[in-house]
């Protein structure tokens, strides 16, 4: 025995994580956004994640949006745009409508679920 305490750490799995509490909604197919180009009205309009997750920009087509955060798809489309057609976009991206869930099973009400904006 050497005689020295040893240290223990208590951890409290009632308190939530950094990670739980700021989980950022992810985009998904039918979701309908809000893009804005700043000073670029042309490249800004609703665009609605199609089935194959993306969605069509002009000048720089079909970008990847599922699995995406809002601003993560921001970063994402101001890239490409700095890419050889824009210096420095600023981008925005907002959903409008979110796609629907389904409850199933042993519920009171079956059927679709929408996701309001709180405004």
């Amino acid at each position: 025995q050497s005689g020295g305490t040893a240290a223990r750490q208590v951890v409290d799995d009632s308190a939530p994580t950094e990670s739980q509490t700021n989980t950022a909604y992810t985009l998904g197919t039918g979701d309908k956004l809000r893009v804005n180009v700043f000073g670029q009205p042309e490249l800004s309009g609703e665009f609605v994640v199609d089935g194959t997750g993306a969605i069509s920009l002009p000048l720089i087509g079909q970008v990847e949006a599922v699995g995406l955060s809002s601003q993560d798809l921001e970063t994402k489309i101001a890239t490409k745009l700095s890419s050889g057609f824009l210096l420095d976009p600023k981008v925005s991206a907002e959903v409008i409508n979110y796609r629907p869930f389904y409850i199933l099973g042993e519920v009171g009400r079956p059927g679709e679920i929408r996701k309001r904006l709180l405004s």
